[in-house]
Protein backbone atom coordinates (compact mmCIF):
# COMPACT_ATOMS: atom_id res chain seq x y z
CA UNK A 1 0.00 0.00 0.00
CA UNK A 2 1.42 3.77 -1.11
CA UNK A 3 1.21 5.50 2.16
CA UNK A 4 2.68 9.08 1.99
CA UNK A 5 2.70 9.62 5.66
CA UNK A 6 3.34 8.37 8.91
CA UNK A 7 2.18 10.60 12.10
CA UNK A 8 3.47 8.97 15.08
CA UNK A 9 2.97 9.85 18.83
CA UNK A 10 3.36 8.81 22.41
CA UNK A 11 -0.46 8.98 22.55
CA UNK A 12 -3.04 8.78 19.61
CA UNK A 13 -6.20 9.94 20.92
CA UNK A 14 -8.12 8.23 18.20
CA UNK A 15 -11.61 9.80 19.47
CA UNK A 16 -13.12 6.00 18.69
CA UNK A 17 -14.76 4.58 21.39
CA UNK A 18 -13.36 1.16 23.08
CA UNK A 19 -9.41 2.22 21.73
CA UNK A 20 -9.62 5.91 22.02
CA UNK A 21 -6.28 6.40 23.19
CA UNK A 22 -3.11 4.38 21.97
CA UNK A 23 0.24 4.09 23.83
CA UNK A 24 3.24 4.92 21.29
CA UNK A 25 0.51 4.60 18.35
CA UNK A 26 1.07 6.27 14.61
CA UNK A 27 -1.63 6.93 11.58
CA UNK A 28 -0.67 5.82 8.44
CA UNK A 29 -2.33 8.12 5.83
CA UNK A 30 -2.62 7.60 2.06
CA UNK A 31 -3.14 10.70 -0.54
CA UNK A 32 -5.77 12.63 1.33
CA UNK A 33 -7.34 9.40 4.10
CA UNK A 34 -6.52 7.65 7.04
CA UNK A 35 -5.48 3.96 5.76
CA UNK A 36 -4.79 2.45 9.10
CA UNK A 37 -4.11 3.71 12.73
CA UNK A 38 -2.36 0.89 15.27
CA UNK A 39 1.15 0.51 17.41
CA UNK A 40 4.00 2.54 16.42
CA UNK A 41 6.78 -0.40 15.42
CA UNK A 42 4.32 -2.39 13.46
CA UNK A 43 3.18 0.32 11.55
CA UNK A 44 6.67 1.49 10.83
CA UNK A 45 7.97 -1.89 9.74
CA UNK A 46 4.79 -2.36 7.56
CA UNK A 47 5.10 0.76 5.78
CA UNK A 48 8.86 1.57 5.63
CA UNK A 49 8.69 4.38 2.35
CA UNK A 50 6.58 6.62 4.23
CA UNK A 51 8.16 9.72 5.40
CA UNK A 52 7.62 10.11 9.16
CA UNK A 53 6.40 12.94 11.30
CA UNK A 54 6.23 12.97 15.21
CA UNK A 55 7.80 11.57 17.89
CA UNK A 56 7.70 9.60 21.14
CA UNK A 57 7.26 13.62 22.41
CA UNK A 58 3.85 13.91 20.88
CA UNK A 59 0.37 13.53 20.91
CA UNK A 60 -1.72 13.09 17.96
CA UNK A 61 -5.57 13.73 18.15
CA UNK A 62 -8.13 14.33 15.14
CA UNK A 63 -8.11 17.70 13.77
CA UNK A 64 -11.02 20.22 16.02
CA UNK A 65 -13.67 21.41 14.94
CA UNK A 66 -14.77 24.92 15.65
CA UNK A 67 -18.43 24.35 15.16
CA UNK A 68 -19.47 28.35 15.03
CA UNK A 69 -17.87 31.40 14.21
CA UNK A 70 -18.10 34.95 11.87
CA UNK A 71 -14.01 34.34 10.20
CA UNK A 72 -13.94 37.27 11.69
CA UNK A 73 -9.99 37.18 11.82
CA UNK A 74 -9.18 41.13 13.63
CA UNK A 75 -10.70 40.86 17.28
CA UNK A 76 -13.73 43.33 17.70
CA UNK A 77 -12.21 45.05 20.53
CA UNK A 78 -9.47 46.13 18.26
CA UNK A 79 -11.94 47.46 15.94
CA UNK A 80 -14.27 49.95 18.39
CA UNK A 81 -16.64 46.90 19.17
CA UNK A 82 -15.77 46.44 23.24
CA UNK A 83 -17.55 43.41 24.81
CA UNK A 84 -21.54 44.32 26.02
CA UNK A 85 -24.64 42.83 26.19
CA UNK A 86 -25.73 41.27 22.93
CA UNK A 87 -28.62 43.33 22.33
CA UNK A 88 -26.10 47.01 22.42
CA UNK A 89 -23.02 45.36 20.79
CA UNK A 90 -24.38 43.41 18.02
CA UNK A 91 -25.77 46.84 16.20
CA UNK A 92 -22.28 48.51 16.75
CA UNK A 93 -20.68 45.94 14.08
CA UNK A 94 -22.65 47.41 11.91
CA UNK A 95 -20.31 50.72 12.49
CA UNK A 96 -17.08 49.31 12.07
CA UNK A 97 -16.66 49.51 8.55
CA UNK A 98 -15.76 47.16 5.83
CA UNK A 99 -13.04 45.05 5.65
CA UNK A 100 -11.10 43.13 2.84
CA UNK A 101 -13.48 39.68 3.46
CA UNK A 102 -10.01 37.59 2.14
CA UNK A 103 -7.65 39.24 4.35
CA UNK A 104 -10.06 38.97 7.40
CA UNK A 105 -11.06 35.68 6.56
CA UNK A 106 -7.79 34.47 6.17
CA UNK A 107 -6.54 36.00 9.09
CA UNK A 108 -9.32 33.96 11.01
CA UNK A 109 -7.96 30.77 9.36
CA UNK A 110 -4.61 30.90 10.05
CA UNK A 111 -5.15 31.52 13.76
CA UNK A 112 -7.34 28.85 13.90
CA UNK A 113 -5.25 26.57 11.97
CA UNK A 114 -2.62 27.23 14.77
CA UNK A 115 -4.79 26.25 17.34
CA UNK A 116 -4.89 22.73 15.81
CA UNK A 117 -8.74 23.54 14.31
CA UNK A 118 -8.97 21.62 11.04
CA UNK A 119 -13.10 22.16 10.58
CA UNK A 120 -14.81 25.38 11.01
CA UNK A 121 -18.19 26.71 10.67
CA UNK A 122 -18.20 30.12 9.11
CA UNK A 123 -21.81 31.60 9.81
CA UNK A 124 -21.23 34.33 7.14
CA UNK A 125 -21.97 37.73 7.78
CA UNK A 126 -22.66 40.45 5.40
CA UNK A 127 -24.32 43.32 3.27
CA UNK A 128 -25.72 42.47 -0.08
CA UNK A 129 -23.44 44.55 -2.17
CA UNK A 130 -21.10 41.87 -3.99
CA UNK A 131 -22.66 39.19 -2.14
CA UNK A 132 -21.34 36.19 -4.94
CA UNK A 133 -18.11 37.96 -4.84
CA UNK A 134 -17.59 38.35 -1.28
CA UNK A 135 -18.41 35.06 -0.18
CA UNK A 136 -16.28 33.58 -3.05
CA UNK A 137 -13.78 35.92 -1.41
CA UNK A 138 -13.54 33.98 1.96
CA UNK A 139 -13.92 30.57 0.69
CA UNK A 140 -11.10 30.92 -1.51
CA UNK A 141 -8.99 32.43 1.98
CA UNK A 142 -10.18 28.98 3.03
CA UNK A 143 -8.72 27.41 0.24
CA UNK A 144 -5.81 28.89 0.35
CA UNK A 145 -5.03 28.37 3.97
CA UNK A 146 -5.85 25.17 3.64
CA UNK A 147 -8.43 24.76 6.10
CA UNK A 148 -11.95 22.77 5.99
CA UNK A 149 -14.94 25.09 6.15
CA UNK A 150 -18.59 24.51 6.23
CA UNK A 151 -19.72 27.52 5.49
CA UNK A 152 -23.01 29.04 6.35
CA UNK A 153 -24.69 31.14 4.11
CA UNK A 154 -26.72 33.43 6.64
CA UNK A 155 -29.83 34.97 5.61
CA UNK A 156 -32.57 36.70 7.60
CA UNK A 157 -35.87 39.61 6.83
CA UNK A 158 -36.79 41.40 9.50
CA UNK A 159 -36.43 43.22 12.92
CA UNK A 160 -33.11 44.95 11.99
CA UNK A 161 -32.98 47.09 15.40
CA UNK A 162 -34.69 44.73 18.20
CA UNK A 163 -37.34 42.24 18.69
CA UNK A 164 -40.16 44.09 17.44
CA UNK A 165 -40.80 45.46 13.65
CA UNK A 166 -38.99 47.87 12.18
CA UNK A 167 -41.14 50.53 12.26
CA UNK A 168 -42.73 50.29 15.43
CA UNK A 169 -39.33 51.12 16.81
CA UNK A 170 -39.03 53.62 14.32
CA UNK A 171 -42.20 55.30 14.96
CA UNK A 172 -40.75 56.11 18.47
CA UNK A 173 -37.57 57.68 17.67
CA UNK A 174 -37.53 61.35 17.71
CA UNK A 175 -38.50 62.34 13.69
CA UNK A 176 -34.63 63.34 12.75
CA UNK A 177 -32.89 60.32 14.09
CA UNK A 178 -35.47 57.82 12.35
CA UNK A 179 -34.79 59.90 9.28
CA UNK A 180 -31.05 59.29 9.35
CA UNK A 181 -31.34 55.98 10.63
CA UNK A 182 -33.33 54.99 7.30
CA UNK A 183 -30.92 56.74 5.39
CA UNK A 184 -27.70 55.41 6.83
CA UNK A 185 -28.96 51.62 8.02
CA UNK A 186 -31.57 51.07 5.39
CA UNK A 187 -34.18 48.73 5.62
CA UNK A 188 -32.40 45.62 4.93
CA UNK A 189 -29.09 44.11 5.33
CA UNK A 190 -28.93 41.01 3.81
CA UNK A 191 -30.59 39.66 0.43
CA UNK A 192 -33.90 39.23 -0.32
CA UNK A 193 -34.56 35.96 -0.24
CA UNK A 194 -35.12 35.31 -4.08
CA UNK A 195 -31.60 36.78 -3.84
CA UNK A 196 -30.08 34.36 -1.40
CA UNK A 197 -32.02 31.12 -2.84
CA UNK A 198 -30.39 31.72 -6.40
CA UNK A 199 -26.89 32.63 -4.75
CA UNK A 200 -26.93 29.40 -2.70
CA UNK A 201 -27.56 27.35 -5.75
CA UNK A 202 -24.79 29.41 -7.77
CA UNK A 203 -22.16 28.80 -5.19
CA UNK A 204 -23.33 25.05 -4.55
CA UNK A 205 -22.69 24.39 -7.85
CA UNK A 206 -19.10 26.16 -7.68
CA UNK A 207 -17.88 23.83 -4.93
CA UNK A 208 -16.21 20.62 -5.69
CA UNK A 209 -17.98 17.58 -4.62
CA UNK A 210 -16.24 15.92 -1.27
CA UNK A 211 -13.69 18.90 -0.91
CA UNK A 212 -12.50 20.51 1.98
CA UNK A 213 -15.77 23.14 1.73
CA UNK A 214 -19.16 22.90 1.78
CA UNK A 215 -22.50 25.22 2.36
CA UNK A 216 -25.11 25.24 5.08
CA UNK A 217 -28.19 27.20 5.44
CA UNK A 218 -27.66 29.92 8.02
CA UNK A 219 -31.12 31.74 8.95
CA UNK A 220 -29.59 34.17 11.63
CA UNK A 221 -32.11 33.47 14.49
CA UNK A 222 -35.61 33.16 15.07
CA UNK A 223 -36.43 36.52 16.04
CA UNK A 224 -34.81 37.72 13.08
CA UNK A 225 -36.69 35.13 10.44
CA UNK A 226 -40.14 35.07 9.48
CA UNK A 227 -41.79 31.79 9.93
CA UNK A 228 -41.71 31.19 6.05
CA UNK A 229 -38.02 32.00 5.56
CA UNK A 230 -37.45 29.62 8.41
CA UNK A 231 -39.33 26.80 6.50
CA UNK A 232 -37.98 27.70 3.25
CA UNK A 233 -34.50 27.20 5.06
CA UNK A 234 -34.99 24.37 6.52
CA UNK A 235 -37.16 23.30 3.04
CA UNK A 236 -33.18 24.40 1.04
CA UNK A 237 -31.28 22.31 3.58
CA UNK A 238 -33.22 19.49 3.15
CA UNK A 239 -33.73 19.88 -0.45
CA UNK A 240 -29.52 19.49 -0.89
CA UNK A 241 -28.92 17.03 2.25
CA UNK A 242 -26.82 19.64 4.02
CA UNK A 243 -26.58 21.25 7.36
CA UNK A 244 -28.56 24.11 9.07
CA UNK A 245 -27.00 25.97 11.63
CA UNK A 246 -29.03 29.11 13.66
CA UNK A 247 -27.89 31.48 16.30
CA UNK A 248 -30.94 30.44 19.10
CA UNK A 249 -31.99 31.89 22.68
CA UNK A 250 -28.50 33.32 23.14
CA UNK A 251 -29.89 35.67 25.43
CA UNK A 252 -32.33 36.01 28.04
CA UNK A 253 -34.21 38.72 25.64
CA UNK A 254 -34.58 36.00 23.38
CA UNK A 255 -35.89 33.92 25.38
CA UNK A 256 -38.73 36.44 26.60
CA UNK A 257 -39.24 37.28 22.90
CA UNK A 258 -40.92 33.48 22.42
CA UNK A 259 -43.99 33.91 24.46
CA UNK A 260 -44.35 37.57 22.95
CA UNK A 261 -43.61 36.73 19.48
CA UNK A 262 -44.85 33.44 19.24
CA UNK A 263 -47.02 33.18 22.15
CA UNK A 264 -45.06 29.63 23.25
CA UNK A 265 -41.28 29.40 24.08
CA UNK A 266 -38.78 29.33 20.81
CA UNK A 267 -37.93 25.86 20.49
CA UNK A 268 -41.81 24.92 20.48
CA UNK A 269 -42.04 27.04 17.87
CA UNK A 270 -39.45 25.96 15.70
CA UNK A 271 -40.81 21.87 16.34
CA UNK A 272 -44.47 23.20 15.23
CA UNK A 273 -43.02 24.90 11.93
CA UNK A 274 -40.85 21.83 11.27
CA UNK A 275 -37.50 23.55 11.44
CA UNK A 276 -35.61 21.07 14.02
CA UNK A 277 -34.42 17.79 13.14
CA UNK A 278 -30.32 15.85 13.16
CA UNK A 279 -29.50 18.44 10.78
CA UNK A 280 -29.90 21.35 12.47
CA UNK A 281 -27.02 22.98 14.92
CA UNK A 282 -27.91 25.89 17.28
CA UNK A 283 -25.33 28.38 18.51
CA UNK A 284 -25.54 29.01 21.79
CA UNK A 285 -28.83 27.74 23.54
CA UNK A 286 -28.07 29.35 26.88
CA UNK A 287 -31.46 30.12 27.82
CA UNK A 288 -33.08 26.77 27.17
CA UNK A 289 -35.93 25.35 29.09
CA UNK A 290 -36.30 21.48 30.25
CA UNK A 291 -39.37 20.88 28.33
CA UNK A 292 -37.29 22.53 25.12
CA UNK A 293 -34.16 20.30 25.38
CA UNK A 294 -36.43 17.69 25.26
CA UNK A 295 -37.44 18.50 22.41
CA UNK A 296 -33.69 18.85 20.84
CA UNK A 297 -33.19 15.03 22.21
CA UNK A 298 -36.65 13.97 20.41
CA UNK A 299 -35.81 15.84 17.35
CA UNK A 300 -31.82 15.20 17.65
CA UNK A 301 -31.09 18.85 16.76
CA UNK A 302 -27.24 19.45 18.41
CA UNK A 303 -26.48 22.72 20.52
CA UNK A 304 -23.09 24.32 19.93
CA UNK A 305 -21.51 25.84 23.12
CA UNK A 306 -20.12 29.28 22.89
CA UNK A 307 -18.66 29.75 26.61
CA UNK A 308 -16.47 32.42 26.25
CA UNK A 309 -18.46 34.42 23.82
CA UNK A 310 -21.20 34.19 25.87
CA UNK A 311 -19.71 35.37 29.08
CA UNK A 312 -17.93 37.95 27.44
CA UNK A 313 -21.59 39.18 26.09
CA UNK A 314 -23.33 38.61 29.30
CA UNK A 315 -25.31 36.43 27.84
CA UNK A 316 -25.11 33.22 30.31
CA UNK A 317 -23.75 29.90 30.87
CA UNK A 318 -25.43 26.84 28.64
CA UNK A 319 -26.61 24.55 30.72
CA UNK A 320 -24.76 21.66 29.51
CA UNK A 321 -24.73 19.23 32.15
CA UNK A 322 -28.73 19.12 31.19
CA UNK A 323 -28.19 18.87 27.70
CA UNK A 324 -25.64 15.71 28.14
CA UNK A 325 -28.01 14.31 30.75
CA UNK A 326 -30.33 13.53 27.95
CA UNK A 327 -27.70 12.42 25.51
CA UNK A 328 -28.14 15.81 23.59
CA UNK A 329 -24.86 16.32 21.21
CA UNK A 330 -23.27 19.32 21.90
CA UNK A 331 -20.18 20.70 19.26
CA UNK A 332 -18.04 23.44 20.58
CA UNK A 333 -17.68 26.73 19.24
CA UNK A 334 -15.42 30.26 19.57
CA UNK A 335 -17.44 32.36 17.87
CA UNK A 336 -14.31 34.86 17.47
CA UNK A 337 -14.94 35.86 20.44
CA UNK A 338 -12.37 33.53 22.99
CA UNK A 339 -11.29 35.38 26.35
CA UNK A 340 -8.29 36.41 25.02
CA UNK A 341 -9.32 36.98 21.65
CA UNK A 342 -6.55 34.18 20.53
CA UNK A 343 -8.97 31.68 19.09
CA UNK A 344 -7.00 29.26 20.96
CA UNK A 345 -9.13 25.67 21.22
CA UNK A 346 -7.38 24.41 23.75
CA UNK A 347 -8.15 27.25 26.36
CA UNK A 348 -11.69 27.08 25.29
CA UNK A 349 -12.04 23.44 26.21
CA UNK A 350 -10.47 24.17 29.56
CA UNK A 351 -12.93 26.82 30.15
CA UNK A 352 -15.89 24.59 29.04
CA UNK A 353 -14.55 22.03 31.60
CA UNK A 354 -14.07 24.22 34.29
CA UNK A 355 -17.48 26.30 33.85
CA UNK A 356 -19.33 23.48 34.40
CA UNK A 357 -18.37 21.76 37.82
CA UNK A 358 -21.35 22.80 40.60
CA UNK A 359 -20.41 22.36 43.71
CA UNK A 360 -20.89 18.99 45.89
CA UNK A 361 -19.21 15.44 45.98
CA UNK A 362 -21.67 14.12 44.07
CA UNK A 363 -22.13 16.63 41.49
CA UNK A 364 -21.90 15.75 37.62
CA UNK A 365 -18.91 17.26 35.86
CA UNK A 366 -16.91 16.94 32.65
CA UNK A 367 -14.10 13.83 32.05
CA UNK A 368 -11.66 15.17 29.50
CA UNK A 369 -12.72 12.48 27.40
CA UNK A 370 -16.15 14.24 26.71
CA UNK A 371 -14.11 17.87 26.43
CA UNK A 372 -12.22 16.63 23.43
CA UNK A 373 -15.55 14.87 21.86
CA UNK A 374 -17.19 18.18 22.43
CA UNK A 375 -14.17 19.73 20.41
CA UNK A 376 -14.00 17.11 17.86
CA UNK A 377 -16.11 14.14 16.79
CA UNK A 378 -19.66 15.83 18.34
CA UNK A 379 -18.74 19.34 16.20
CA UNK A 380 -18.59 17.07 13.49
CA UNK A 381 -21.93 15.67 14.02
CA UNK A 382 -23.47 18.84 14.36
CA UNK A 383 -22.17 20.08 11.29
CA UNK A 384 -22.97 16.60 9.47
CA UNK A 385 -18.97 15.94 8.79
CA UNK A 386 -19.32 12.76 10.96
CA UNK A 387 -18.21 10.78 8.37
CA UNK A 388 -15.38 12.53 7.00
CA UNK A 389 -13.87 14.08 10.28
CA UNK A 390 -13.57 13.98 14.09
CA UNK A 391 -11.71 11.00 14.62
CA UNK A 392 -8.82 8.75 13.31
CA UNK A 393 -10.38 5.79 11.83
CA UNK A 394 -9.79 3.84 8.44
CA UNK A 395 -11.19 5.84 5.57
CA UNK A 396 -11.75 9.10 7.29
CA UNK A 397 -9.82 12.44 5.85
CA UNK A 398 -6.81 12.83 6.84
CA UNK A 399 -7.11 15.83 9.61
CA UNK A 400 -4.91 15.56 12.69
CA UNK A 401 -3.01 17.06 15.40
CA UNK A 402 0.62 16.86 17.03
CA UNK A 403 0.83 18.18 20.03
CA UNK A 404 4.38 18.81 21.26
CA UNK A 405 4.41 17.43 24.80
CA UNK A 406 7.35 19.26 26.80
CA UNK A 407 5.45 22.33 28.17
CA UNK A 408 2.72 20.50 29.26
CA UNK A 409 5.09 17.66 30.68
CA UNK A 410 7.30 19.37 32.60
CA UNK A 411 9.12 19.14 34.87
CA UNK A 412 7.89 15.69 35.74
CA UNK A 413 4.70 13.71 35.62
CA UNK A 414 3.19 10.85 37.90
CA UNK A 415 2.64 7.39 35.69
CA UNK A 416 -0.49 7.26 36.79
CA UNK A 417 -1.76 10.58 35.16
CA UNK A 418 -3.81 10.46 32.21
CA UNK A 419 -2.71 11.82 29.50
CA UNK A 420 -5.94 13.00 28.33
CA UNK A 421 -6.33 15.34 31.57
CA UNK A 422 -2.73 16.25 30.61
CA UNK A 423 -3.83 17.26 27.33
CA UNK A 424 -7.18 19.56 28.52
CA UNK A 425 -5.82 20.57 31.72
CA UNK A 426 -2.30 22.02 30.37
CA UNK A 427 -2.07 22.49 26.46
CA UNK A 428 -2.28 25.75 24.68
CA UNK A 429 -2.59 26.85 20.97
CA UNK A 430 1.56 27.02 21.42
CA UNK A 431 1.97 23.34 21.95
CA UNK A 432 0.42 22.86 18.30
CA UNK A 433 3.80 21.63 16.45
CA UNK A 434 2.22 20.22 13.63
CA UNK A 435 -1.36 20.44 11.57
CA UNK A 436 -1.81 17.88 8.99
CA UNK A 437 -5.72 18.58 6.92
CA UNK A 438 -6.51 16.66 3.86
CA UNK A 439 -3.41 14.52 4.14
CA UNK A 440 -0.82 18.29 3.84
CA UNK A 441 1.23 19.06 6.46
CA UNK A 442 -0.36 22.68 6.90
CA UNK A 443 1.51 23.57 9.95
CA UNK A 444 4.73 22.39 10.70
CA UNK A 445 7.66 23.37 13.67
CA UNK A 446 4.89 25.90 14.39
CA UNK A 447 5.07 27.33 11.01
CA UNK A 448 2.22 27.83 8.25
CA UNK A 449 3.47 26.14 5.11
CA UNK A 450 0.79 27.50 2.73
CA UNK A 451 0.65 31.22 3.91
CA UNK A 452 2.93 34.06 4.91
CA UNK A 453 1.51 35.00 7.96
CA UNK A 454 3.83 38.21 8.12
CA UNK A 455 2.89 39.47 5.04
CA UNK A 456 -0.85 38.22 5.28
CA UNK A 457 -0.88 40.40 8.86
CA UNK A 458 0.57 43.32 7.18
CA UNK A 459 -2.00 43.12 4.55
CA UNK A 460 -4.84 43.45 6.68
CA UNK A 461 -3.44 45.98 8.86
CA UNK A 462 -3.92 48.26 5.88
CA UNK A 463 -7.42 47.09 5.19
CA UNK A 464 -7.94 47.93 8.38
CA UNK A 465 -6.81 51.55 8.32
CA UNK A 466 -8.74 52.43 5.38
CA UNK A 467 -11.94 51.06 6.44
CA UNK A 468 -13.05 54.11 8.77
CA UNK A 469 -14.68 56.53 6.05
CA UNK A 470 -16.93 58.93 6.17
CA UNK A 471 -19.92 56.91 5.58
CA UNK A 472 -18.40 54.61 7.91
CA UNK A 473 -18.20 57.12 10.39
CA UNK A 474 -21.86 58.06 9.81
CA UNK A 475 -22.78 54.93 10.62
CA UNK A 476 -20.83 54.78 14.18
CA UNK A 477 -22.52 58.31 14.87
CA UNK A 478 -26.44 57.21 13.89
CA UNK A 479 -25.66 53.95 15.76
CA UNK A 480 -24.58 55.72 19.16
CA UNK A 481 -27.45 57.98 18.94
CA UNK A 482 -29.66 54.71 19.00
CA UNK A 483 -28.38 52.83 21.53
CA UNK A 484 -30.06 54.62 24.46
CA UNK A 485 -33.55 53.65 22.27
CA UNK A 486 -32.66 49.87 22.11
CA UNK A 487 -31.09 50.19 25.46
CA UNK A 488 -34.62 51.69 26.66
CA UNK A 489 -37.29 49.21 25.10
CA UNK A 490 -35.45 46.27 26.01
CA UNK A 491 -35.41 47.25 29.98
CA UNK A 492 -38.88 47.20 29.38
CA UNK A 493 -39.11 43.80 29.00
CA UNK A 494 -39.66 42.78 32.62
CA UNK A 495 -36.86 39.47 33.64
CA UNK A 496 -38.62 36.45 35.59
CA UNK A 497 -37.42 35.58 38.42
CA UNK A 498 -34.01 33.14 37.99
CA UNK A 499 -34.02 28.95 39.06
CA UNK A 500 -30.79 28.69 38.36
CA UNK A 501 -29.68 25.47 36.83
CA UNK A 502 -25.94 25.32 38.44
CA UNK A 503 -25.95 26.16 42.72
CA UNK A 504 -22.54 27.98 42.20
CA UNK A 505 -23.05 30.61 44.90
CA UNK A 506 -27.02 30.35 45.37
CA UNK A 507 -28.02 31.41 48.83
CA UNK A 508 -29.46 27.82 50.38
Amino acid sequence: MPIDLLVRGRWVWTGVPHVALLHEGAVAIENNIIRDVGPYVAMRLKYRAAREIGSQNHAVLPGLVNAHQHGVGLPYLLLGAPDDALELWKPRLAGLGVIDPYLNTLYAALKQLQSGVTTTLHFNTGAPANYLETVRAKLRAYADAGMRVAFGMEIYDQQNYVYAPDEEFLAGLPADLRTRAVRVLGERRTLPVAEFLSAFKTLWADLRPNGRARLLVAPYAPQWCSDDLLRETARLAKEHGTGLQMHCLETVYQKLYGPRGYGRPVIEHLQRLGVLSAAVSLAHGVWLTRREMDILRETGASVIHNASSNLRLRSGILPLLELRARGIRAGMGMDGLTLNDDDDMFQEMRLVQRLHRPPGLGAPGLASEEVLHMATLEGAQALGMEDQVGSLEQGKKADLVLLHLERICEPYVDPDVSPLDLIVYRAKAQDVESVIVDGRVVVEARHLRTVDRAQAVSRLRDAAAARNTPAAREVRAVLTELAPHIRKFFTAWELPEAHPCYGVNSLI
